[in-house]
């Protein structure tokens, strides 16, 4: 099996929670990180997370923080995302998942799922009900200079960068909550709170 890195973008300002590290809020008694976290090491070889500022505020997580580098400070996710295919690069890892701070019930397959589908493709992302989630996502670490050409262009969005690539899109199902559903709002992650509870222990 193919080496793969496990990211966690977690850099925004997460202005509609009242600013601070949304991933650090607790769901189900738990940080998301935690909740990320345990999905994460389960199904991929090293993980690590994309944010900035002082890292200290992560130290319990035993997780190395990759910051956004100088040439794309404040370019937004894409930033985090050419930090995250340079470290993995380093390693010589082959392929980096990227997952966002604020979804913590992902599928525990969701690494096989999108390395069956990625074939010949630079990225294979995520569908559910319809919509995409470009965040969740597979990529070669061999597309990093067409990312960062992307990003020099002005490209911000993921999905944008995407549709630069050959990028494939794997829908899941629904059943019984949208597995990446993500938190904007205290509000959002109550009623997530809500409609889980009733999940078994180990699935938290």
């Amino acid at each position: 099996m193919s080496s793969v890195l496990g990211l966690i973008l977690a850099g925004g300002k997460a202005e509609r929670f009242g600013g601070g590290d949304k991933c650090l809020r607790l769901f189900h008694g738990q940080p998301l990180l935690t909740h990320i976290l345990r999905r994460l090491r389960a199904q991929t070889d090293t993980q690590a997370l994309s944010a900035n500022g002082d890292t200290s505020r992560f130290d319990d997580f035993r997780l190395l923080t990759v910051p956004d580098g100088n040439a794309f400070q404040n370019a937004g996710p894409i930033a985090g995302l050419i930090s995250g295919l340079h470290h993995a690069k380093s390693l010589g890892v082959e392929f980096l998942l990227t997952v966002p701070g604020d979804a913590p019930l992902f599928p525990m397959t969701l690494q096989s799922d999108l390395q069956a589908a990625l074939r010949e493709n630079d990225c294979a992302r995520v569908e559910s009900g319809g919509n995409p989630h470009p965040v969740f996502a597979l990529w070669r670490t061999s597309c990093l200079e067409d990312v960062e050409q992307a990003a020099t262009n002005g490209t911000r969005a993921l999905w944008r960068v995407q549709q630069s690539l050959k990028t494939i899109t794997l829908p899941f199902e629904n059943q019984p909550f949208d597995p990446f559903s993500d938190v904007d709002t205290p509000e959002e992650l109550a009623a997530l709170e809500r409609i889980t509870k009733d999940l078994h222990k180990e699935d938290m």
